[in-house]
């Protein structure tokens, strides 16, 4: 389920401390300090995420929040894409909503169509969480398409036999 050339890194926010801006030291916890490193380093970001009681998940509310704090923000101008699920069936759409508006404020370019909203998930996805239904694979597939061109359009990632970090030969 991916554009051809396209290589992700996934990133684990689990183990970042609760933020709390009122208890801020002069330098960010190491975990966060590497979690900034690395987005900011990388081309562009996928969000994918589970939708919780129509809102952002408390940990990627948390990781985005710490993020926020750093200097230089990483996401400025930076692609991110976004794609959600739940179990019912409305697939996440107003996570994404949500999100939108955290990284408007942020300053990512925030890749707008085509949205991803993957409803009823428990029924498209094996226990090892492998997507197993055709659609819902071209949904991602033509999605993560859009997004590869949007990073080029953004200029977030070169192309060609002279890049740097080439996505494709």
């Amino acid at each position: 389920m991916h554009a051809g050339g396209l290589t992700m890194e996934v990133l684990d926010w689990r183990a970042l401390p609760a933020f709390d801006a009122d208890l801020l030291a002069p330098s960010m916890p190491d975990d966060v300090a590497s979690l900034v490193t690395r987005i900011r380093s990388a081309d562009a970001v996928l969000i994918a995420t589970p939708k919780y009681n129509f809102s952002v998940p408390g940990m990627l509310k948390n990781t985005l929040d710490w993020v926020s704090r750093a200097e230089d923000q990483p996401f400025r101008r930076k692609p991110v894409a976004i794609l959600s699920a739940a179990t019912g069936p409305l697939g996440g759409a107003r996570v994404q909503y949500e999100l939108r508006k955290i990284l408007l404020f942020l300053d990512a370019l925030v890749l707008t169509k085509p949205e991803i909203f993957i409803g009823r998930a428990f029924s498209k996805f094996d226990p090892q969480g492998r997507c197993t239904d055709a659609t819902t694979r071209d949904f991602v597939t033509a999605q993560m398409t859009a997004f590869q061109q949007w990073c080029i359009e953004t200029r977030a990632i070169k192309v060609g036999a002279g890049a740097e970090r080439p996505v494709w030969k």
